[in-house]
Formats: C-alpha cells, structure tokens, sequence
C-alpha cells in the first residue's frame, strides 16, 4: 500500500511540474495508521471521531499558540477564521455522522489570492499532535 501511495505522490509531483499548477481535486490521498487525509492546493482534509466543538476548542489553541489572531470564529457553522502575517487560516468542520467530525485546514497567503499548501500541512501537524 505504501508503495501505490509513493507511486502516486510522485505522479502527482511530475504533473505539478510539467503543467505548472495544481488541480483542485486532491492531489494526494495516504493512507496511515487507520486514517486518510488528502491534500488539495491550499488545503488538507481530515476526519476523526471528536465532536465539532471539541476540534474548535483545540484549534483556536493551536493556533493562537502559533501566534496567529482569531478573525472569527462559530461553533454552530463549525468554522474559524485566522490571521498570521500575511496568511489567512481557515478552518471547517462538518459532522459526517454521530461520532465522525470531518475538518479542513485552509492556507493562503498575500491578498488571500495564493494557495500556500505547505502551510495548511504544517497547521494541520500542529493541530493533530494537539488532539493525541
């Protein structure tokens, strides 16, 4: 399994280099320690068995730990908006069923025009050794 999924990074990887973007369907999908998370253009996508509250709580930590300012933040649409520097951070929940939550963590630098996906990793890793 690890295989196809290093197979299909580098195929990702070459076409990002020979058409000189990134489409915004998921580009990656890993399959690791009984979860799946998948990578777009500016963003990364994740589920886990936490109420929506709870990934909000933890989040607005995260990243207020980080040094970033919470624009906005509702646990009724299940959302927060941030601000470091010149990033804009975006953060969505959506209950999948009773126990499931899913999330996506959002990245984007500048005018918020510009995709920053290496960012939305590195808020995603932070966030996730928050949860464990």
């Amino acid at each position: 399994m690890k295989k196809i999924a290093n197979f299909l990074l580098l195929l990702s990887l070459l076409t990002f280099l020979f058409y000189g973007c990134v489409p915004l369907v998921p580009i990656v999908a890993v399959t690791a320690a009984g979860g799946t998370y998948s990578v777009t253009a500016d963003s990364i996508t994740d589920s886990i068995d936490k109420p929506r509250e709870i990934l909000i709580e933890q989040f607005i930590k995260v990243i207020k730990k980080d040094g970033a300012l919470i624009i906005s933040s509702s646990i009724a649409e299940g959302s927060v908006s941030a601000e470091k520097g010149n990033y804009k951070i975006y953060f969505n929940t959506k209950e999948v069923n009773e126990k499931i939550t899913k999330f996506t963590i959002r990245a984007r630098k500048g005018y918020n025009t510009i995709p920053d996906k290496e960012e939305a990793i590195r808020i995603y890793n932070l966030f996730k050794k928050e949860l464990q």
